[in-house]
């Protein structure tokens, strides 16, 4: 197992901010940190969550699943990174049903049963493909 060496922080400043990612994003097993700082796909990181509204911190590990650099961001993204918490959607809801209640909210109730899942989008970008001899066989 690959050791842990980074740690991201995100704060939340009132209970709506954090039912707001906690339906958005926890509750689906990932969360996005804005940060100017760049990580790698695949490294393991921390997230270290502060709920300034109670005072209650908690961390949850996860693995590095997309990185927005602060000069791509610029095309209209948000800088940051991007992770998969380990273990499944539903231990991690489990997890954090008890800030749900401190937050003041109930916990949302996914319709998922515990899968992790996104809305798929169409992408388009330029590809080129070649053969084992290095010869162009299609440009996109």
């Amino acid at each position: 197992m690959r050791v842990v060496e980074r740690t991201l922080r995100v704060n939340f400043e009132s209970p709506e901010a954090f039912q707001q990612e906690y339906a958005t994003n926890l509750a689906h097993g990932g969360v996005f940190v804005p940060t100017e700082e760049t990580a790698e796909p695949r490294e393991r990181v921390r997230v270290e969550f502060f709920l300034a509204f109670s005072g209650d911190r908690f961390t949850l590990a996860g693995e590095v699943v997309h990185s927005i650099a602060p000069e791509r961001a610029e095309l209209g993204a948000p800088a940051g990174i991007a992770v998969q918490f380990e273990g499944s959607a539903e231990m991690v809801r489990k997890r954090l049903e008890p800030l749900c209640a401190i937050s003041g909210a109930p916990a949302p109730k996914p319709t998922d049963a515990g899968r992790r899942c996104a809305p798929r989008a169409r992408a388009r970008v330029s590809a080129q493909l070649t053969d084992r001899d290095g010869d162009v066989d299609v440009q996109t």
